[in-house]
């Protein structure tokens, strides 16, 4: 900058623009928003002493428009006659603006010590300066420089980190304010007001690694601004008020692997990134592309992260990415894309994260995932779906998180999750889909966590989702958006159990009436699920019913000659209390059960097979919540027991069973129930635990899973 600036007023506050012209205009520029004149290139006293210019400013184009000029003469100083080198003398720190001042006795851990007496010495030792808005507190007031001298920064040789941050009343920095500062690693000018930089401002930053020029007030760049930063790593740009790059702009940067340009451009150059291949980092979110060059990011082989979202996309150019092949993170969400290019992601077999959400996407090409195979998370939230591929997802065995949800999709081929074995969270609430009860969910293991279904029609019918947690026991818990309806008995709305006549009172009568329902506790929410009779008069005063497990017993002894046959009424109810609400509420269904009582002398044969070998078999259910049973078989009359122990080795139950005789033990009034407590009567936590079976000399050993 030459002096400061030739400006002018304008009584109808107009917006002026200022150009130069004159005989020696070509050795000059002129900040056209300011008038503030610049030197173009270096001048030399011994060649030339006195330029004249003249300074033309315009409040318009067009009619009415008035342009007035002023001529300008510039003269030159004969550096040999100025007293002191400013370039190399050092300057006392009583001569800089007082916030610099504070800031480097600070540094140096002396806040309190005289300016006259802080040496030179004691300046080249200073490695940080923090000039922060937040970090000076001069007289009670937090505030940063609203400027600086040239010589603010001189003599500290060794300094790595500049905060200028949040200095609102920060307009411009003099040239050469960094001048001879080789050693800077760290510049941060972020949420200032700088409005305008000198040409050449960082050239001798030949260190520097970390440059924020985010929030400023700039409208343009000087050419070549960052052309000696050859050495920096991050850059962080994305000021308010420019909305356009050159395409040589970052030529430079070659180490550059962070780049935020985040915000107000309305086109990209083409090649604009053809010398930063070493770019991992690109962030150009929130943009107003419209369209991309074909070739943008060509080259960028290393580049791990990009953002294009909020950028007015319309359309993708083909092969585009073809180049990413390092690229994990893609977020295209929130753009004006119809429909993606075939193949577009063929070469992003490293891509993890790709968000298309709020786009107006009609349909997914066949085979657009099939070389993502690396991906876990999709979401594909709120375009305009409104049918799938059976296949689309099938090569996505790594997906732990789909969404799908606020689309028009009316229906799922029923294979369309299948191999999606690493799935954890799906996300189809908001679409017109009623019938979910064909649905393919044999991949999904136990870390599935949540299937979301609000606000579709089909959950006005959680019948069908019962089912599905009937054909695949993971996705019970899982659930969400049924509201909490109420429980549900697995055989329907009857069932048939067989009793022979004089067996003892109190003797379990088949499998237990089990329901199930979709309301576990959570921290927002208790619930339990109770067995019970409606009623203890006529069939019902003959039986019991284990509230907890729904096992039917005999309450006295039965006569097949007195009747043969009962009728009881079984009632699940699952009582739900709210916490935080302070509120219960209570929900039944409803099972008829037949219980047929068979006439020992008409009974078949109770012999039953002697097993060839002894063996432990599988518990279960498995995953359990938490009781299981666990089936065996005897080849011989022995002593059982069966040990249970943490996956750590510890010894949580034993469960002695004593001398029983050979036989098969796999029903559940036959085979070994663990109610999944330990030893002093807790509740085991969730998680791996092995079971040990001994009878006689055998011993083996099993795995399950408890799972709450």
């Amino acid at each position: 900058d030459i002096g400061t600036a030739i400006a002018a007023t304008d009584p109808d506050s107009d917006t002026l623009t200022y150009s130069l012209g004159g005989d020696d205009a070509s050795s000059f520029d002129i900040v056209s928003t300011t008038g503030q004149l610049q030197t173009e290139a270096e001048l030399d006293y011994e060649t030339k002493t006195t330029y004249s210019v003249v300074v033309s400013v315009s409040d318009g184009t067009g009619a009415g428009t008035f342009t007035v000029t002023i001529p300008v003469t510039i003269n030159v100083t004969d550096v040999e006659d100025e007293e002191t080198d400013t370039n190399t003398a050092f300057v006392e720190l009583i001569d800089r603006t007082r916030e610099v001042q504070q800031a480097i006795k600070v540094a140096l851990g002396r806040p309190t010590i005289a300016s006259e007496d802080v040496t030179a010495e004691m300046c080249a030792t200073v490695t940080s300066l923090n000039l922060s808005v937040t970090s000076l507190n001069l007289g009670g007031r937090i505030l940063g420089p609203p400027s600086f001298q040239r010589d603010d920064f001189n003599g500290l040789s060794a300094l790595k980190t500049i905060d200028m941050r949040y200095n609102k009343d920060l307009t411009s920095l003099p040239s050469g304010l960094f001048d001879e500062l080789s050693a800077l690693e760290r510049l941060d000018l972020n949420q200032t007001s700088i409005a305008s930089l000198p040409s050449g401002i960082f050239d001798d930053l030949t260190s520097l690694k970390y440059l924020d020029l985010g929030w400023c007030e700039f409208t343009s760049l000087p050419d070549g601004i960052f052309d000696e930063l050859s050495a920096l790593q991050t850059l962080k740009m994305d000021p308010v008020n420019m909305t356009t790059l050159d395409s040589d702009i970052f030529e430079g940067l070659t180490s550059l692997k962070y780049l935020d340009l985040a915000r107000l451009f309305t086109s990209l150059p083409a090649d604009i990134f053809e010398n930063n291949t070493a770019l991992e980092t690109l962030l150009l979110n929130g943009n107003k592309f419209g369209t991309l060059p074909a070739g943008s990011f060509d080259g960028l082989s290393s580049l791990k992260t990009l953002r294009l979202d909020r950028c007015g996309l319309t359309a993708l150019p083909p092969g585009i990415f073809d180049d990413l092949t390092a690229l994990e993170e893609l977020q295209l969400w929130d753009n004006d894309l119809t429909a993606l290019p075939p193949d577009i992601f063929a070469n992003t077999s490293s891509l993890i994260y790709l968000t298309l959400k709020y786009n107006r996407l009609e349909s997914l090409l066949d085979g657009i995932f099939d070389n993502t195979t690396a991906l876990t998370s999709l979401n594909l939230a709120d375009n305009s779906l409104t049918s799938l591929r059976t296949d689309v997802f099938s090569g996505l065995s790594a997906l732990q998180s789909l969404y799908l949800d606020k689309n028009s999709l009316t229906s799922l081929p029923n294979d369309v999750f299948d191999g999606l074995s690493a799935l954890e969270w799906l996300n189809v609430e908001n679409n017109g889909i009623s019938d979910f009860s064909g649905l393919n969910f044999r991949s999904l293991t136990s870390d599935f966590s949540a299937f979301r279904v609000a606000g579709c029609p089909g959950v006005s019918n959680p019948d069908q989702f019962y089912q599905l947690i009937i054909s695949y026991p993971h996705l019970a818990g899982t659930i969400e958006g049924l509201g909490d309806p109420p429980p549900y008995f697995k055989e329907g709305a009857t069932a048939t159990r067989s009793v022979a006549e004089n067996t003892a009172a109190n003797t379990n009568i088949g499998d237990p009436i089990t329901a199930i329902h979709m309301s576990p506790s959570v921290h927002f929410r208790r619930s339990s699920l109770t067995y019970a009779f409606p009623t203890t008069t006529g069939d019902h005063d003959s039986f019991d019913i284990d509230e907890n497990t729904g096992q039917l017993k005999t309450k006295t002894t039965l006569d097949y000659e007195v009747k043969s046959s009962y009728s009881v009424t079984v009632v699940a109810t699952l009582g739900i209390t709210y916490p935080y609400q302070n509120r219960a509420v209570a929900k039944t269904d409803t099972i008829v059960v037949t219980i047929n009582v068979t006439d020992v002398s008409d009974a078949p044969s109770t012999a039953v097979a002697t097993p060839s070998t002894t063996a432990l078999q599988a518990n279960y259910p498995n995953p359990s919540n938490p009781e299981t049973w666990i089936p065996y078989q005897l080849a011989t009359s022995a002593d059982v027991s069966i040990s249970i122990y943490s996956a750590d080795g510890q010894l949580v139950r034993t469960l002695t069973l004593g001398h029983q005789d050979a036989g098969y033990y796999r029903s559940q009034n036959r085979a070994a129930h663990w109610d999944g407590k330990n030893d002093v009567g807790e509740k085991v936590a969730s998680g791996v635990y092995f079971y040990k079976f001994t009878a006689g000399d055998y011993t083996a050993t099993r795995k399950m899973l408890i799972r709450k």
